[in-house]
């Protein structure tokens, strides 16, 4: 199993949202998804519900494309976008180059995204590595506890997991065969400086996924 790569944190508020490698993984420089895996579940469209009302202030009147995930999402105007330039999984990344870093301009807060191959492996049993890879340097309470008993969260017209951290919090989506990760990140915890928690999940709402590549049509 490789090293997995988990959405990058302030360095001042590692104690609360650091990240880890499962047991047994190297720590190396790279990323990578766990190996060792079974058969995926089909991928299925569900209904979502509407998240909580986003302030009157936000109007998300662009959107960014990652060019190396294929996602798109929308923006404020004034947002900037540190892209991606290497998957995840791609063993040479760092958290730097494997990670789309959008800066909410006038908060302390980013918007952290990146996606992962699952390589066969169940959701659910992704979610217990990805969740026992990061516990290990986090708090008692700062891990989101059992990802069986993460809420729900509406990702673009999917519906997600809501893991919350204790300055922080990952909205995780399966799509594709790839698990997509949205981090909402604060470099305080004055709840004032922060893009709200509803406003987040109504960015949320606006991501759209890359279609699956087409088959090749059989030869003669």
């Amino acid at each position: 199993m490789r090293r997995m790569l988990l959405v990058v944190v302030p360095l001042a508020f590692a104690a609360c949202t650091a990240s880890g490698t499962p047991s047994g993984v190297s720590p190396s420089a790279g990323a990578g998804s766990p190996s060792g895996v079974s058969s995926a579940s089909p991928v299925a469209s569900v209904a979502v519900t509407s998240p909580a009302a986003a302030s009157p202030s936000l109007t998300l009147a662009t959107s960014f494309k990652s060019r190396v995930y294929g996602y798109t999402i929308g923006l404020a105007s004034g947002w900037t976008v540190n892209a991606a330039t290497l998957l995840a999984d791609d063993p040479t990344s760092t958290d730097v180059t494997a990670t789309d870093v959008v800066t909410v301009t006038g908060t302390d807060t980013t918007i952290e995204n990146l996606a992962w191959d699952l390589g066969g492996q169940p959701f659910d049993a992704w979610l217990r590595d990805y969740r026992a890879a990061m516990s290990s340097g986090v708090p008692a309470g700062c891990d989101g506890g059992d990802p069986s008993k993460w809420p729900a969260v509406a990702v673009g017209d999917r519906e997600g997991v809501w893991q919350q951290k204790c300055n922080a919090a990952v909205a995780t989506v399966e799509y594709g065969g790839k698990a997509y990760q949205f981090a909402w990140e604060n470099s305080t915890f004055a709840d004032t400086r922060h893009l709200s928690e509803s406003d987040f999940k109504t960015v949320l709402t606006t991501v759209t996924f890359p279609k699956p590549a087409a088959s090749a049509s059989p030869k003669p």
